[in-house]
């Protein structure tokens, strides 16, 4: 009788904190075993040039690059802002987070891309414009993105990859990040650049593997 007591005096207990909106801890409450972080790795390529880069953006850990947007300025890359959304163990993406870095990061920027929705972004390339009053400006900016979706128990990129420029604006780049250049299933988190001489001399990328 006693147990019984214990255990409807706890009942009502656990009832009036969820009245107030308060969280009671149970063994149905505990995170499904199962529901193991998809990208949970952070790794860096360097695409072309050194490693002595002007930004070094990188996204928190298990969150997918799915937008950028760049500025430079005075020989110099002073802004880059990443989008991205969390990868989740169900083959979605979470919320959006937007971030800035750089020497200046809250500044306009000069060009941005995000990719389609339910796409994460798996290459990268830019360029520097070298001619006219944009002298030193990003004169392109090009994602390749995919999407990703659950497949056998697992997060994997799925289907033909599509590429978008930002404002529309195609033509030649001088660096890339190919999708090739990086491990099977991988995702790009975050970027590294360095302008100088009117040329984007440094791009690389942080990228996770979908486990």
């Amino acid at each position: 009788m006693a147990k019984n007591r214990i255990k409807q005096a706890s009942a009502l207990l656990a009832a009036g904190f969820s009245s107030l909106g308060l969280f009671v801890y149970s063994a149905s409450a505990q995170p499904d075993p199962s529901g193991i972080d998809p990208l949970n790795s952070n790794q860096f390529y360097s695409c072309q040039g050194s490693n002595r880069y002007e930004v070094n953006a990188r996204l928190p850990l298990g969150y997918a690059l799915t937008g950028i947007a760049v500025r430079a300025h005075s020989d110099e890359v002073r802004t880059v802002r990443l989008i991205g959304r969390r990868v989740l163990p169900n083959g979605s993406l979470g919320e959006r987070v937007e971030r800035g870095y750089g020497a200046a990061p809250s500044a306009a920027t000069e060009l941005s891309v995000e990719a389609p929705a339910g796409h994460v972004i798996v290459s990268l390339a830019a360029d520097i414009d070298r001619r006219g009053p944009a002298s030193q400006d990003f004169a392109h900016l090009k994602i390749t993105s995919q999407a990703i979706g659950l497949e056998n128990g697992k997060v994997r990129l799925q289907g033909p990859v599509r590429d978008r420029w930002a404002n529309n604006n195609q033509g030649d780049v001088e660096a890339t990040c190919f999708q090739s250049d990086l491990p099977r299933q991988s995702v790009i988190t975050g970027v590294a650049m360095r302008e100088s001489g009117d040329s984007l001399t440094g791009l690389g990328v942080y990228y996770g593997q979908l486990q």
